[in-house]
């Protein structure tokens, strides 16, 4: 029978700012926006660990952009973008509509070995892959660990 062993979030920016954002994705640089760590320890692999992952990420597209802009959301078992990568999104909008658009994701992680010490770590990052976006939320991140 699945048992759920831990479920943890991770909110950054809980609302979407109305209006123009203050802060920016900077064009090729990954930013962490979530992070969460789950309490698993290795007597919890009873028929294998699984990890269940949602997040969300707002951003803005400026007026007048000159191309398509590309975003992607990756997610990390750890702490930087040398881990292993659990997931990656890349979405596409037009320029010509500008404003507030919003990412959603789900992915999963099958088999996940538990840590011989400390918390199950998974971080998520936003990268714009070609311009420069805004940054105006909301930046939400859960995680929930089963076994059975």
């Amino acid at each position: 029978m699945t048992q759920l062993i831990d479920f943890r979030t991770s909110t950054n920016i809980v609302l979407a700012n109305e209006g123009f954002p203050a802060t920016t994705f900077p064009l090729g640089t990954p930013v962490a926006f979530g992070q969460v760590g789950l309490n698993v320890t290795p007597s919890d692999d009873n028929g294998g660990i699984r990890v269940l992952i949602k997040g969300e990420v707002g951003l803005f597209i400026f007026p007048d952009l000159e191309f398509d802009p590309v975003f992607q959301v990756d997610v990390v078992r750890g702490t930087t973008m040398n881990d292993p990568i659990i997931s990656t999104t890349f979405v596409q909008y037009l320029a010509e509509i500008p404003g507030i658009q919003d990412i959603t994701i789900t992915a999963a992680d099958f088999n996940v070995p538990p840590p011989q010490a400390g918390p199950l770590i998974y971080t998520i990052f936003a990268t714009s892959v070609n311009v420069e976006l805004g940054r105006p939320g909301p930046e939400n991140f859960n995680a929930s660990a089963y076994t059975g």
